[in-house]
């Protein structure tokens, strides 16, 4: 009788795993994790992305021309430029990413407790848009000034590192000019965010058939990030690029901004440099989220796993010093 008592509780033990909710700090802590291996192997993959284009004079053919002239000119380290903003940014971006998400997926839930696929894109499109706010928006102005100045040998340059260089924007251009270009980025990573994290879950829960605490294979986690993260960029590139231009562009007493806005930034470089300059930067960006995605996923899901695997553990020590039916 205890036995089967017992075993007839199982069924039960693996019910509440499957409803095992991964709390909204574990996805911060695996989205920062993710962050700081995304930098490393990532870094010269977006400074040829930004330097594409900010070219308006058209002297990189695409992205390998781009990188092999950026380290033939200024060496390995052209290639890494912006690395420590672009660090700290990335990491904090990641976390804050997963952390929004979780909490906006709390909010959205049903009267079952479920996330519907619109839900899904919503939290996501919110989640995007709020790390563009915190966190996006200035890092990336710091970055885009640090890898988009041309250094000259024998000169110092201008902008010599992440601190100098927002003060300099600050006491120039005011420190609202840390949020130059921030409709587009709110733009950019809400789509982003949305496509990435509503075709991730679709895909997990529909091809892989998974609960929310549970995590795939890691190879399975990069596949299904490498593939969430083809959409956004070919939607919002044009943002990206506006972005770039806005963000690049200095402004003070003395000159006046070439770009005004979004709209007049996107009339001026079709007018100027034709409509597929609006998609330049295009290849690159793929070939930078779409691993980028990858390893966030990857990262993320390993993290969720060790989480569950925790909170397994304690449910069953839980569960073992409880008294079984027939003995109380």
């Amino acid at each position: 009788m205890e036995t089967s008592s017992a075993i007839g509780s199982l069924p039960l033990r693996k019910d509440v795993r499957k409803q095992q909710t991964v709390p909204a700090y574990c996805k911060l802590i695996g989205g920062a994790s993710s962050g700081v291996i995304e930098a490393l192997l990532l870094t010269p993959l977006d400074v040829t992305k930004t330097r594409l284009q900010l070219d308006r004079t058209k002297q990189y053919r695409n992205m390998f021309d781009c990188g092999l002239k950026l380290f033939k000119a200024e060496g390995p380290k052209g290639l890494y430029k912006g690395f420590t903003p672009w660090t700290i940014h990335v990491v904090t971006k990641n976390g804050t990413r997963f952390y929004f998400n979780a909490v906006y997926r709390y909010m959205l839930r049903d009267g079952n407790g479920k996330v519907s696929g619109t839900s899904e894109f919503v939290a996501g499109a919110l989640a995007g848009a709020t790390e563009a706010v915190l966190i996006v928006t200035p890092f990336e102005v710091i970055k885009t000034r640090l890898q988009g100045q041309n250094i000259v040998k024998g000169q110092a340059p201008k902008y010599r590192g992440p601190i100098q260089t927002a003060l300099k924007i600050v006491r120039n251009e005011g420190p609202f000019a840390l949020w130059k270009g921030v409709a587009p980025t709110i733009g950019r990573q809400g789509v982003n965010q949305a496509c990435s994290f509503w075709s991730n879950n679709a895909m997990k829960m529909r091809l892989w058939k998974l609960e929310d605490g549970e995590s795939l294979p890691a190879w399975k986690s990069g596949l299904t990030g490498m593939l969430g993260g083809i959409p956004g960029p070919c939607i919002n590139c044009p943002l990206d690029v506006i972005k770039t231009r806005l963000m690049a562009q200095e402004a003070g007493k003395n000159t006046v901004a070439k770009y005004r806005g979004v709209f007049h930034a996107a009339r001026l470089i079709t007018k100027e440099e034709g409509f597929l300059a609006l998609y330049r930067g295009l290849g690159p960006r793929l070939a930078r989220l779409c691993p980028s995605y990858g390893i966030q996923w990857m990262v993320m899901d390993q993290v969720t796993a060790y989480f569950v695997e925790i909170e397994q553990s304690n449910f069953t020590l839980e569960k073992a010093k409880l008294p079984l039916e027939n003995e109380v």
